[in-house]
């Protein structure tokens, strides 16, 4: 491996998926469980989980 550990670890998230969170909001406000929307979706519940916390927080910043 090339580079350091920090540069391949951060280097990670070169893939990540493109998720619309007021989109899975307006999904889950429609009824559908976390679940069910992560299906749809194509991406774990436990992804779901993360990115909404992320979306929480960078909306909190921005209020700061």
């Amino acid at each position: 491996m090339s580079g350091t550990i920090r540069e391949h670890l951060s280097a990670r998230n070169y893939n990540r998926t493109e998720i619309d969170m007021e989109e899975v909001y307006k999904l889950c406000d429609e009824g559908m469980s976390v679940k069910e929307v992560a299906q749809k979706l194509g991406v774990d519940r436990s992804t779901l989980y993360r990115r909404h916390k992320m979306y929480q927080e960078a909306l909190a910043e921005d209020e700061n």
